[in-house]
């Protein structure tokens, strides 16, 4: 989350403290972050233009089964067209920074504005260390 800060990656997540809680041996690593969404929902379950089953999940309200373009060729929906301009203008900075989540796809709340928050880094990795690829190599990434 610091080098997505430090490089003003939009739409992301904020650490505010991060310690280690718990026995010795058996510690965890705790964060806390912001902004807190409110009333933000992910687009889960299936891809762009796909139906969302569970009402309760859906980000546009009950009566709007659609995730996203519900099939036209472009959204006509302003909330859909702003959610994927600054997801994907978020994706990028991020790729600019130099980090990578290949884990990011179900990461993602909208407000009901549209507007995305990336969430949930944990397997984001930097790309200017090696060690931090588990093994991939960064064909895999970019």
């Amino acid at each position: 989350y610091r080098k997505l800060q430090s490089a003003g990656v939009p739409n992301t997540l904020t650490c505010q403290a991060s310690c280690f809680v718990g026995p010795k041996g058996r510690e965890h690593f705790m964060i806390v972050l912001t902004p807190y969404v409110e009333g933000a929902k992910p687009f889960v379950s299936t891809w762009i233009g796909g139906p969302v089953y569970e009402a309760r999940q859906r980000p546009f309200g009950v009566a709007e089964p659609f995730q996203l373009t519900a099939g036209e060729p472009e959204p006509t929906d302003l909330r859909l067209q702003r959610g994927l301009r600054l997801t994907f203008q978020t994706a990028w900075s991020m790729l600019v920074a130099r980090v990578a989540n290949w884990d990011q796809h179900h990461n993602v709340l909208f407000q009901p504005d549209g507007t995305p928050t990336f969430i949930d880094m944990g397997m984001a990795v930097d790309l200017d260390k090696p060690a931090s690829m588990a093994g991939l190599s960064l064909e895999w990434y970019v």
